[in-house]
């Protein structure tokens, strides 16, 4: 009876040593696809990172080309127009230069306390016969930091820009120029931001 007791002890703990083991083994498994499920995640987390930094690359290099790209301005004699009502603005800056198919006039724009104007005021130009250029209108300005004022001009040595002209405008809150052209010739009025500038492109290929 004794030898008896002794063998069921033996195959008890034979037993309670094989739960053991696979409990070990069962509990090993499981942490090991937990790990790997953490770092699937975790690439999939840098992953989504990588595309969104993608998509913000895409919208400097817009924003870079954006009105520099030859052969993609919609030049135009036609009235064109941008911007929106807006008030408290100056003419902080206006510079002019040659881009060879192009020639670009920018008149750049800041709050009257110098800080950096945050809005396009509403803004036009039109092919104006009469004065043989653009007669651009830019709203919304309380200033200028700069030539050419009203009833002043500033010459152009360029073939086809002659000169920029200070137009007198009959209200207290809008500055206007004239870009004088010894031929007519397309435009294509648009702004650009940081900081923010009106932009006048005349086409300088078309005959």
């Amino acid at each position: 009876m004794a030898h008896g007791d002794y063998r069921l002890k033996i195959c008890f703990i034979a037993i309670l040593s094989l739960l053991l083991s696979l409990t070990v083994f069962l509990a090993w498994g499981c942490g090991e696809s937990g790990t790997g499920v953490q770092e699937e995640r975790g690439i999939e987390e840098r992953d989504e990172g990588v595309i969104e930094e993608d998509t913000l690359d895409d919208g400097v290099e817009e924003e870079a080309e954006e009105g520099t790209e030859e052969g993609s301005m919609p030049f135009s004699t036609e009235n064109q127009s941008i911007g929106f009502p807006t008030d408290g603005l100056k003419i902080a800056a206006v510079r002019y230069a040659d881009h060879g198919s192009y020639y670009r006039l920018v008149f750049e724009l800041s709050d009257m306390d110098g800080t950096q104007a945050t809005v396009c005021p509403s803004t036009t130009a039109q092919w104006l016969p009469s004065a043989g250029g653009v007669k651009v209108v830019i709203n919304g300005i309380r200033g200028m930091d700069t030539p050419p004022f009203a009833s002043d001009s500033i010459d152009i040595d360029d073939s086809l820009v002659q000169s920029l002209d200070g137009l007198v405008v009959h209200d207290d809150q809008a500055v206007g120029y004239v870009i004088a052209l010894n031929r007519e010739a397309g435009f294509y009025l648009h702004l650009l931001t940081d900081p923010m500038r009106i932009i006048v492109d005349v086409d300088k290929l078309a005959p």
